[in-house]
């Protein structure tokens, strides 16, 4: 008796779970950067200011955006590899009855979850066009799956 094939996530799924995941992350760094608020919102105005000018201040968008990073990438790290390691599911993804695998239907772990997520980055970085990949790739993967050899399948 044969195992039945895995059916994968799509596009839409898929991105149904990171908008959950992204509140959820959104949420946890509010709650981190509570006791700076005043002085990240001061600085997000400030930016908002230098985004309209016809000649921006380079140094307060920087700051912003090295702040940013300090923050949202650590953290999103911690996140998606520590639920992916895990449990093979961020809650975005479990609550949708999505898991991640490697490509031999085994459990991720903490190293190929790791890799995932920086495989991720480069989805990021081709404005978007890695994460696409899904609604066209003939067995729904994105870049960052065939990066890291993993793919998202549906649990029920």
């Amino acid at each position: 008796m044969s195992l039945p094939v895995p059916v994968p996530a799509g596009f839409w799924i898929r991105a149904a779970a990171f908008l959950i995941d992204w509140l959820i992350l959104a949420s946890l760094v509010a709650l981190l950067t509570a006791p700076w608020s005043e002085a990240l919102s001061k600085l997000q105005t400030e930016v908002y200011a230098q985004m309209k000018s016809p000649s921006p201040d380079y140094a307060i968008l920087t700051r912003y955006w090295l702040i940013s990073l300090a923050i949202e990438l650590p953290l999103g790290f911690l996140y998606f590899t520590s639920f992916n390691g895990s449990r093979g599911a961020t809650p975005g993804k479990q609550l949708l009855g999505l898991r991640i695998v490697r490509e031999d239907g085994s459990p991720l772990g903490y190293g190929r979850a790791f890799l995932r997520r920086a495989a991720e980055l480069v989805s990021a970085l081709t404005l978007g066009a890695g994460y696409l990949m899904v609604a066209f790739h003939p067995e729904k993967r994105a870049l960052h799956d065939l990066l890291a050899g993993t793919r998202v399948i549906r649990t029920r």
